[in-house]
Order: structure tokens, then sequence, then C-alpha cells
């Protein structure tokens, strides 16, 4: 079987770099932005990152690491090594090139697909330009952990909790839960330490591809919005009964 040699680079560089005799292939779904030769990229299917918008622009990465590094272990590292000779077939070259999105030592979710390959002893030629300890702190640093809390008491917190007004959330079908209003709070600095705590405290929960913060206290989970991106932007708390 012939060997594929396999590299990572920013979309970008496809304005800048030819690839002659390598095959362009999307890690992160569809090409959004103008490239050069864009046409020309292959997709590698399932792995979309569309839903995890929400995590990546809050600056959340460790949320965007687990997601991602999910659907890895979903599909598998041979299978993808097969969708990588795939593609090279077709193209009839023997090298692929992944592309994301991010340049320079912004995250991207090249250096997490290209970390499971190496992982699993498919070699990937690193990107020199990159420092791959920055990446790695990308996905193991809590950024809600790093902005820290106010010391509050567990007590104080749920007890303030249930008694805000709570409103139900009837567009939200698919997920019962009712939401407090910021501005009907009426205190804004307990408010908003009460999300600082609510997010360093909560337990990372998954749903529809998004990973939220949630603490628990008693028989209610509260958790925030996280395309609300620093606490103090935070305009609502949601909540629902644990079953």
């Amino acid at each position: 079987m012939i060997n594929i040699k396999i590299v990572t680079a920013s979309f970008e560089s496809l304005n800048t770099k030819t690839y002659e005799g390598y095959t362009p292939i999307s890690v992160v779904g569809k090409v959004y932005g103008s490239f050069r030769n864009s046409e020309r990229v292959k997709k590698m299917v399932g792995f979309s990152i569309f839903r995890m918008y929400s995590n990546q622009r809050a600056g959340d990465f460790l949320a965007c690491n687990l997601l991602y590094r999910k659907k890895l272990e979903k599909k598998g590292a041979e299978r993808l090594l097969r969708n990588i000779r795939q593609f090279c077939e077709e193209e009839n070259t023997t090298k692929a090139v992944l592309l994301g999105y991010g340049e320079g030592d912004e995250f991207c979710y090249r250096h997490i697909f290209a970390d499971f390959l190496r992982a699993n002893g498919i070699p990937v030629k690193a990107e020199t330009s990159i420092d791959q300890n920055v990446q790695q702190e990308y996905w193991s640093d809590d950024i809600y952990k790093l902005r820290g809390h106010f010391n509050l008491k567990d007590k104080f917190v749920g007890e303030t909790l249930e008694a805000m007004e709570w409103t139900f959330a009837s567009t939200m079908q698919n997920n019962p839960h009712f939401y407090s209003i910021r501005e009907k709070f009426g205190n804004n600095s307990t408010f908003l330490q009460i999300v600082s705590h609510i997010r360093y405290f909560g337990d990372l929960v998954e749903f529809e591809d998004i990973i939220y913060r949630v603490w628990t206290y008693r028989n209610h989970s509260y958790w925030s919005i996280p395309s609300d991106l620093l606490n103090e932007d935070v305009d609502l708390i949601n909540r629902k009964i644990n079953l």
C-alpha cells in the first residue's frame, strides 16, 4: 500500500501556495470564505464545526477540543486514514494537506486532527511556524476557571437562584426549561457574581454539540449561554428540574 504524506495548513495558505501534487482536505466541514482553488478542497464527512461555533466564539477551546475529539473517536484513526487515502486516489496524489481556519498560533481544529492521528501512529508533518505547546494550552485551559469566582457560598447562590423570577422558555420545546433575566433581578453585581459561580463550579455538559457549564443545587440545574462571551455579558440564567 502506498504511503500517504500528510501535512497541515490554514485555508489562507491556499492563496499563497499552489500545493501542486497535494490533495487539499477540509477537516472542518464546509469551506467558508474566498480561497484560491477552494473548489478542489475535499471535505471530511461528519466534521462540521457549525454547532460548536458558540463555544469557539467564547474562547472555550477546552470544550471545542472535547467536542471535536468525540467526532474523531467516533470515526476512528484507521477509517480517517482510509478517507484520506481515498481522496488522494481520486486526485491521483500521494500527499494530503489538512486544512483549517486558524492562522499562526491561533486555535485550529486541524491541530487536534493531526494530534489524534499522531497518537494513533499515523505520521503528520508538523508546521514549524506553529507552537504546539500553545495548542496544548488551548485544549486544557478552562477559560471560566481562569476568570475566577467571588467566594460565594453554595447555599447563598442556590437560595438566591431559587428566589428569582423564572419564565418558561416556550420556544424551546426540545429542551423544556425556564430562564431568569438579569434586568428583573435588580442587583447587577450579585447577578454577575452568581454567573461567575455557575461557570466556575459548573460541570461540562454536552447538549446538541454545544458544551455548557451546568451547576446543580438541590433539584435544579443552572447554566448560561456560551456565546455570551464574558461573564459580565450574561443577561439571563437558565434552569431546569433534574428528573
